[in-house]
């Protein structure tokens, strides 16, 4: 009898404890993630750097169409906020949803590095083959393949515009950025944001139109030689992160574009410009409080109805 108490005394006791553990652990894990409240990190656009999104299952490609109504219906139901804003080139019709909604935008930001670069290189400043040398101070987590590199590698101008715009590698961009000047990074901003309240060039904060209008005028103006713009666009229309848009357009249809991640403020984005046979568009999709799947499913829309109108 004694030895019967004693066994179900131990049962009992391991029972508790391990009911215990279990309410500790599920206390933690049913704990929502906060987001914080949209502050500029620094007036440095430097440190911003995007943070690589953890994989998702694969969302089927797209075959179906949307309407305009129905995307705006399907996106105001979505969790946290959206900024949308699409122009036909030609025509110069828009397609707007909240689209002056100012969010972080993460390395957004590299397509100015990216273009200040290339316009160094045509005044004489550098050249493609200008070599740079990897510091500690260039050193930089999140998304990219330079950071598992060795510290004194040196890389030229052509493989860090490439890391920077297929892998959006931060490294590359903290390189970039030690090597040009900020009055030439602001030349960018006067260029092709002249005249609006952007807060784009200091705080890495701004919004779906804007950032459409500063490829609008990427795209249009001859700030850039035509060679090195299109030297541009076959960067970004060949990266490692087409799954948001770029993967759900018809056959045949290509997006030069630019992703941003930002998990501190729930914002992932994807803008840029869209090239079909008979169309051209700029179409920018950004996030706040939201989460990375849910971006996911909201792009595939997106997309769905950038089809209806470059078929």
């Amino acid at each position: 009898m004694n030895v019967s108490k004693a066994i179900i005394s131990g049962i009992l006791i391991g029972l508790a404890a391990g009911g215990f553990y279990y309410l500790s652990v599920d206390k933690g894990s049913a704990e929502m993630p906060s987001y914080s409240v949209l502050t500029p990190l620094s007036d440095d656009p430097v440190i911003t750097k995007d943070i690589e999104p953890e994989p998702v299952a694969p969302i089927s490609i797209i075959s179906e169409k949307i309407g305009f109504e129905p995307l705006k219906a399907s996106v105001s139901k979505r969790l946290g906020n959206y900024s949308l804003y699409i122009k036909d080139l030609d025509s110069g019709k828009t397609y707007e949803i909240d689209p002056e909604r100012n969010i972080y935008a993460a390395s957004l930001y590299k397509i100015p590095v990216a273009v200040v670069t290339v316009k160094e290189i045509e005044k004489g400043n550098l050249a493609f083959d200008t070599e740079i040398t990897y510091t500690s101070a260039d050193s930089a987590g999140g998304s990219g393949v330079l950071n598992t590199e060795e510290i004194g590698t040196k890389y030229t101008i052509a493989r860090l515009l490439s890391t920077l715009l297929k892998e959006s590698d931060n490294v590359s961009q903290n390189m970039l950025l030690r090597t040009v000047s900020k009055t030439s990074i602001q030349e960018v901003f006067n260029a092709y944001l002249e005249g609006t309240k952007s807060q784009f060039s200091k705080d890495n904060i701004s919004n779906a139109k804007e950032i459409s209008l500063f490829f609008e005028n990427f795209y249009e103006s001859d700030y850039i030689s035509g060679k090195n713009r299109e030297y541009l666009i076959d960067l970004m229309s060949s990266t490692s992160y087409d799954d948001r848009i770029a993967d759900h357009l018809l056959p045949g249809v290509k997006f030069a574009h630019k992703i941003g991640s930002w998990g501190e403020t729930g914002s992932w984005h994807d803008c840029g410009i869209v090239l079909g046979d008979d169309i051209e568009l700029v179409a920018c999709l950004m996030s706040e409080n939201t989460t990375y799947e849910d971006f996911m499913l909201t792009g595939k829309e997106v997309a769905g109805f950038i089809n209806t109108l470059v078929e």
